[in-house]
């Protein structure tokens, strides 16, 4: 069966419209009385279906007391909901729950991410996380226990069975993000992650030098009913990307990187190894920093 077209802004807008029906404490048969309409009509306004217009989506909010911000949020999204592509502008810095990065997450079935010079953010411990949210220059430091929470709830999608690949640079595994114990832990946790069973850590090497993903960070997301997007992120701003050839080139890239990367073996191996070493110069440190001054 092919899969039918739907865009991140549909699929947003019918989630939002489902949940200010759960939220009123009322189904679709309630909300249906409520307004003397048809359970049909309903449907077809949750599903953004031709012949609603703006202001039934209105009545239907209003019947369920949904609140300003939600409400205002739904209205601007349905005359957009069938628009392929999405560019969301976040102000700052971007926003502490990615809603819509979080609602395709949970929707797909495959994953392919690859970062250009650090480790890709759904591979990230608690600790090198914090180094990097600590280290920005836009993010308030009273949300950044919110924000390690909204990584637990993205990481939680892993644990949960999603397909995925991870394409990461070497230079991602030398470069020390937060303490060097942190850092070390880090490199335990790609070398336990890469062992799990739905999950493939592939390391592009330095001696490749110039390569197709050199452009930047994105993730790729797979979806078992609708057509692939692509997602990446600036400083202040969330791209979904959703039309056929862009996604495409995407899929050529990462054809790409898959040519260049270590294997599945290989990526390991020289995972543990850099482990090694760092935990080795980082043992011989702490003994050099113990021994008695001659002073």
């Amino acid at each position: 069966m092919p899969k039918r077209f739907s865009t991140a802004r549909g699929r947003e807008f019918g989630e939002g419209m489902r949940a200010a029906i759960t939220n009123s404490g009322l189904n679709a048969r309630g909300i249906a009385d409520v307004l003397s309409w048809q359970e049909a009509k309903v449907s077809d306004v949750v599903n953004g279906k031709g012949g609603v217009s703006w202001l039934e989506v209105a009545m239907l909010l209003s019947a369920c007391r949904t609140e300003a911000a939600e409400r205002d949020r739904l209205l601007e999204l349905f005359p957009e909901r069938d628009l392929s592509g999405w560019w969301q502008l976040h102000g700052k810095c971007a926003p502490v729950r990615p809603r819509t990065a979080l609602t395709n997450l949970a929707a797909a079935e495959t994953l392919i991410s690859w970062h250009t010079h650090a480790v890709p953010v759904l591979l990230r411990t608690a600790d090198y996380m914090r180094a990097v949210l600590t280290a920005s220059a836009t993010v308030s430091a009273d949300e950044m226990e919110e924000r390690l929470q909204v990584l637990q709830d993205m990481q939680k999608l892993l644990s949960d069975g999603l397909d995925s690949t991870f394409y990461v640079h070497e230079f991602a595994l030398d470069l020390q993000i937060g303490a060097p114990e942190e850092h070390i832990g880090q490199l335990q946790h790609l070398m336990l992650t890469s062992n799990w069973k739905k999950i493939r850590i592939l390391v592009v090497p330095s001696a490749a030098g110039a390569h197709a993903g050199i452009a930047g960070p994105f993730t790729q997301l797979k979806f078992p009913k609708y057509q692939s997007l692509v997602w990446t992120e600036t400083e202040n701003s969330s791209l979904f990307v959703e039309t056929k050839e862009a996604v495409g080139g995407y899929a050529d890239v990462i054809t790409a990187l898959d040519e260049v990367s270590l294997d599945e073996d290989e990526s390991r191996d020289l995972i543990v190894s850099r482990c090694v070493r760092l935990q080795e110069a980082t043992s011989q440190y702490s003994e050099y920093e113990s021994e008695p001054s001659d002073d």
